[in-house]
C-alpha cells in the first residue's frame, strides 16, 4: 500500500481565456484532453475512469456565452490518484478554430490543493501558463486606472482575475490578480476598455463587462496613501507615497494653511518629500497633495484625499 505524498489536489480546474485567434470562429465551444500521465490514460466521458481512448471534454462557460470569455473545465477528486511518486496530468485545451489552436501544459504532482490551470493566448500560436501580477504597464502608456473589486458587502475581493479589453471587448490588454485590497494598477494607452472579472464562489455576471475610461495621469486627481513618519516637528521633513502626483508645480497643504512646493519628487510622481511649514498650525493636520487641472487653468487645482500627520 502506497502513502498519498503530503501535498495533493482537492481537485483541478484548468481555465482557458479565449481572446483572438488566426481565423475561423474564436470562443465557440472549446474543449479538454486529460492524460494521465503514470499510464498514459485518458479520461473519460464520465469524468471518472480512464481508458486509451481519447475524450474531447466540453469547456464550461465562466463569463461567456459562445464569444471570446473565460471557460474552465474541472478535474473532479474522484478522478485524482494520489499514489506516491506519480507524475501528473497532461491537458489540452482546444479552440474550435480554423486552424484549430491548441494549449497544452503539464500538472506536475507537487502543487498545492485547489491549483489552477491557466492557459490564454493573444495571437495565434501563442500562449502561456497564467502568472499572479499585481500591477502592470503596457507599452505607450499614458494613463494609470486603479480597479477595485468588491463582494456584496463591499468587502475587497483578493485574488480575483480582472482582465482588461479593448473597447470591442475581443482583445485582452491586460490582466493581473486583486491584492489584499481588491485593487489592481495597470498603466493604458488613454482610452475605452471592457472589464471581466472572475473568481471562483464569486458571482460577476451584472458586472461583466465593466466599461472604464482611462484619461491621462496629468487629469488623474492625485491619490495620497501614506506619510512617513507619522509624527514630526515643525521643520522636519516627511516623506508622502501615492500616486498620481504628477512632476510639475506639486505642492502639499497643510491644514487649512497655503499650498506649499515639494522639496522634490520622483519621475514617476509617486513619491514626494516635503518640509513642514514652520507656520503650519495644529497638532493632527491632515495633509494633501496638490498638483495643477489641466483642464481648468491657470488657477485650478486637483488635490488628493487627506492623510494625518501629528505635530509633535
Amino acid at each position: 500500500m502506497t502513502t498519498p505524498p503530503a501535498q495533493h489536489w482537492d481537485s483541478i480546474r484548468a481555465y482557458l481565456s479565449l481572446i483572438s485567434a488566426g481565423s475561423g470562429v474564436t470562443g465557440k465551444s472549446p474543449t479538454a484532453v486529460v492524460q494521465r500521465l503514470s499510464d498514459s490514460l485518458y479520461l473519460q466521458a464520465d469524468g471518472v475512469t480512464w481508458a486509451s481512448a481519447t475524450f474531447s471534454h466540453p469547456m464550461a462557460e465562466v463569463d461567456a456565452v459562445d464569444e471570446p470569455g473565460l471557460y474552465s473545465y474541472t478535474l473532479a477528486t474522484a478522478a485524482l490518484d494520489y499514489d506516491a511518486g506519480f507524475p501528473g496530468y497532461f491537458f489540452i485545451l482546444t479552440e474550435a478554430t480554423t486552424p484549430v489552436l491548441e494549449h497544452k501544459v503539464t500538472v506536475p504532482l507537487r502543487r498545492s490543493a485547489w491549483d489552477d490551470v491557466r492557459t490564454d493566448h493573444q495571437t495565434s500560436g501563442t500562449f502561456g501558463e497564467d502568472f499572479a501580477l499585481l500591477s502592470l504597464t503596457t507599452v505607450g502608456a499614458e494613463g494609470d486606472i486603479t480597479l477595485t473589486i468588491v463582494d456584496g458587502s463591499s468587502n475587497p475581493v483578493e485574488g480575483a482575475l480582472v482582465r482588461i479589453f479593448d473597447v470591442t471587448g475581443t482583445r485582452m490588454v491586460a490582466r493581473a490578480y486583486t491584492d489584499a485590497f481588491g485593487q489592481i494598477t495597470a498603466g493604458l494607452p488613454v482610452g475605452t476598455y471592457k472589464v471581466r472579472t472572475y473568481k471562483g464562489g464569486f458571482d460577476f455576471t451584472t458586472q461583466n463587462p465593466t466599461t472604464v475610461s482611462v484619461v491621462p495621469n496629468t487629469d488623474v486627481v492625485p491619490q495620497l496613501d501614506e506619510i512617513l513618519p507619522t509624527s514630526a516637528s515643525l521643520g522636519d521633513k516627511i516623506v508622502l507615497h501615492g500616486r498620481f502626483f504628477g512632476t510639475d508645480t506639486v505642492k502639499a497643504v497643510f491644514g487649512a494653511d497655503p499650498a506649499v512646493d515639494v522639496d522634490a519628487v520622483n519621475a514617476d510622481g509617486t513619491v514626494a518629500l516635503v518640509t513642514i511649514p514652520l507656520a503650519t498650525t495644529g497638532t493632527v493636520v491632515p495633509v494633501r497633495i496638490q498638483k495643477p487641472d489641466p483642464s481648468n487653468p491657470p488657477l485650478g487645482v486637483l488635490q488628493s484625499n487627506p492623510v494625518t500627520l501629528t505635530i509633535v
